[in-house]
């Protein structure tokens, strides 16, 4: 289900094309926050195979590398950020009523932005925000009961964002074990 940030990101331009994937999901009559990215459109037309998910998951993707040279150029130490907004411009066209970045327009925010819109629903965000160093708020209260297991916000000093070492590794090396991140039995 699509976050409140998502969808307010998206309404920036209601001509986007990426709107194509949307549908209605659960929470109500009118919003917009369930993606068919890989069913190839809301219809599930697929790419005309059988079944409707054979679409081709995009694993990495040109729109991707564009968003990857753009926050390189911008943040590289002899800075290029008249080099950024050209990568960043030619992912923001899918939203034509937006203005284009410029030299003096473009921030991190900005690439931020576009690759929560571009990248929506593959697994991005966090990671994104985590290697910037943000602080994660979710919105994911379903029928006002709330999500159990975590706070609401989240960042880079919460205890689970270090992943616990395998069982299979520690399995294959078991001198490892000893060595299980904190917070993991």
């Amino acid at each position: 289900m699509a976050s409140d940030y998502f969808l307010e990101r998206l309404r920036e331009d209601p001509d986007d094309v990426r709107w194509g994937i949307m549908a209605h999901d659960e929470t109500s009559e009118d919003r917009l926050g369930c993606c068919y990215k890989y069913m190839g459109s809301t219809e599930c037309a697929g790419d005309g195979k059988t079944p409707n998910s054979a679409v081709n998951i995009k694993v990495f993707r040109l729109s991707e590398i564009y968003l990857i040279a753009a926050e390189a150029a911008l943040n590289k130490p002899d800075r290029d950020p008249a080099l950024a907004a050209d990568y960043l411009n030619q992912i923001r066209r899918r939203s034509p009523n937006l203005p284009e970045a410029t030299a003096a327009t473009i921030t991190d925010d900005m690439i931020l932005d576009e690759r929560s819109r571009e990248l929506y629903g593959e697994g991005h965000r966090f990671f994104d925000l985590i290697r910037k160093n943000r602080t994660i708020r979710f919105n994911d209260d379903f029928g006002g009961v709330p999500s159990q297991g975590r706070p609401e916000t989240i960042d880079r000093t919460y205890g689970k964002i270090v992943l616990p070492i395998s069982q299979d590794e520690i399995n294959t090396n078991p001198a490892i074990g000893e060595q299980q991140n904190p917070g993991y039995l």
